[in-house]
This record gives C-alpha cells, structure tokens and sequence, in this order.
C-alpha cells in the first residue's frame, strides 16, 4: 500500500494520455471521455480532482462512470454495440503497487471491435513517477 504518496495523478495522467493518443480511429466524434476513477488505485479526492481537471483542459469533457452507467445513460447503440459519443478509459488489473513500484493494465473502449489494451509500468526515482514501459497487450 502507498501511504502519501506524490504525484500520483501523474501517473494516470501519463497512462490516459497514452490510450487516448493511441488508434486515433477510436477517438472519431467524440464529445466526452470517460474515465472509470474508482478503477484508479491509490488515488485520493485531489487526485482525482487534478487529473480530470487536467484531462478536460487538453482534451473535453471528463465523465467519472463505468460501462453499466454508459448503457443506463443511453450512449450505448445496443443494435451496433458501440459508444455513441465517446470512449471508456479505465484500469483493468493491478500487477504491482508498492512504494516505489506500479504496474497495471488499463483500456480504451469505443466497442466490441474497437478497444485497446495496455500494460504499463512506473518507478518512483527521486521523489516522481518515471513511465519505464508501455506496449499494447491487444487490440480487437
């Protein structure tokens, strides 16, 4: 477990950042991204303030929901099984979460053939979060 951990919204900011760069073609029309915060370990309310502040800043709209909150809102096509106006980001599996040590898998979603999955791995070297690696685990 993290006890006060700096800088932490860094590194979802990084990790976010790099899924909605990455396959662009996802991206096409949309008005909002929403981010799955309560699948962001170790984050606090300030945390969470500060990257979606961030987020919105460079990019649009921030919505704090899951997929379930998606369909229930009705911006999810049911007939073509897609997001009608924006993309899902959220943490799918923690690997490594130490002091000094994170690793996690995380997702960009727009539908069932169109979603990404990334692994990536910081280390904490003088006080701040270093991205060490990110690579694509899948793609459909």
């Amino acid at each position: 477990m993290i006890d006060k951990n700096p800088n932490l919204a860094d590194v979802y900011i990084k990790a976010i950042e790099k899924l909605v760069k990455e396959d662009q073609g996802l991206n096409s029309d949309i008005k909002y991204i929403a981010i799955e915060m309560r699948t962001l370990k170790g984050i606090n309310k300030e945390d969470d303030r500060v990257i979606k502040e961030y987020i919105e800043k460079k990019y649009m709209k921030v919505k704090d929901v899951s997929l379930k909150d998606l369909i229930n809102e009705g911006e999810f096509d049911e007939k073509n099984l897609y997001l009608r106006n924006g993309i899902l980001i959220r943490v799918d599996n923690i690997n490594k979460f130490t002091s000094d040590e994170i690793s996690f898998e995380a997702s960009k979603y727009r539908s069932g053939k169109g979603e990404i999955g990334f692994l990536f791995k910081f280390n904490k070297k003088d006080s701040k979060w270093k991205l060490v690696e990110s690579r694509m685990l899948w793609i459909s």
